[in-house]
C-alpha cells in the first residue's frame, strides 16, 4: 500500500492546491489505485516544504525521487522524531496525525470540517452543507 501513497505524492501538483474562505491551503485529489476524492487541510509545515521544493520548472509540488530514497526519508523522520516502531505511508498517515493531535489536545476538526466546504468556480472553496464537496 506504500507504493500507492508515494505515487500519490509524486503527482501532486498546484492544480491540486485550493484555498477556503477563511485562507487555509488544501490539497484535493483523487487517489490513484481507488478514485475515491481527497482532500487534506495543510499544516504550515507542509506548506512550507511546498514553498521550500517549488519549481517553476515543473509542474508537480516536489521534486521527484526514487521509492527507495522515500523510504529512506521515511526512516530518517522516524529515527528524528523519536518514534521506536518501523512505520510505512499507511501506517505513519494514520499514526503521526492522531498521536500529534493528542500531543496538542485538540480536536479532530480538521477532518470533521473537510467535508463542510464547497468548491467554487474560481479554484478557492466555500462554506457549504454536504459532505462530498470540498
Amino acid at each position: 500500500m506504500s507504493v500507492q501513497l508515494y505515487c500519490d505524492l509524486m503527482e501532486l501538483s498546484k492544480s491540486h492546491l485550493v484555498r477556503d474562505d477563511e485562507g487555509s491551503l488544501w490539497l484535493k485529489f483523487n487517489r490513484q489505485k481507488t478514485g475515491v476524492l481527497c482532500r487534506v487541510k495543510l499544516l504550515p509545515e507542509a506548506i512550507r516544504l511546498i514553498e521550500r521544493f517549488h519549481s517553476d520548472e515543473r509542474e508537480t509540488l516536489l521534486p521527484f525521487i526514487k521509492y527507495k530514497n522515500y523510504q529512506s526519508c521515511l526512516k530518517a523522520l522516524r529515527l528524528r522524531a523519536g518514534i521506536s516502531f518501523s512505520f510505512t505511508t499507511h501506517t505513519a498517515r494514520h499514526t503521526l496525525p492522531r498521536s500529534s493531535r493528542l500531543n496538542r489536545s485538540t480536536h479532530r476538526d480538521g477532518e470533521q470540517d473537510a467535508g463542510t466546504f464547497q468548491h467554487k468556480h474560481d479554484g478557492t472553496l466555500r462554506k457549504g452543507n454536504t459532505p462530498e464537496t470540498l
